[in-house]
């Protein structure tokens, strides 16, 4: 049966037109920001990609709230700002994913997790989710 379907898919493509719209108004390539990436340990030892991209994201890149506030009230952005950094050089947008509950502030800290053991769980105080959120926001910080 799947062979079938996959011959009659590739007959009934192979009778349909292919046309290139040269028209003026759909010259315009699409934005590079419709392409993003992820770019792991780029501050040490990851190539920069010889491709064009218009925007990072930086899951899995240790920047997320368990790494830039280990504690309540330490703030660690030492990574950020060299992502941050690497962006604006590079002219990519940052797309930062809040999350990452650090242990101090997991609802369930002994929770098990891929990442570590809270990781997973939401704020036990939603104050303290507010004041990361507003702390790392590219209003509240922004590296001259």
């Amino acid at each position: 049966m799947k062979t079938s379907l996959l011959a009659f898919l590739a007959f009934f493509l192979s009778l349909t037109p292919v046309r290139a719209d040269t028209s003026e108004k759909n010259a315009d390539p699409l934005p590079l920001t419709y392409f993003g990436l992820h770019i792991h340990r780029s501050d040490s030892g990851t190539s920069w990609p010889n491709v064009p991209f218009g925007s990072w994201r930086l899951w899995d890149s240790y920047v997320g709230w368990a790494q830039l506030e280990p504690s309540r009230g330490t703030w660690d952005f030492s990574r950020l700002d060299k992502y941050v950094a690497m962006a604006r050089l590079t002219k990519v947008d940052i797309l930062l994913p809040l999350a990452m509950t650090p242990q101090w502030a997991s609802a369930r800290p002994y929770e098990a997790s891929p990442y570590r053991p809270g990781n997973a769980a939401e704020p036990a105080n939603m104050d303290d989710w507010v004041r990361y959120v507003t702390t790392v926001t590219p209003q509240a910080r922004s590296p001259a």
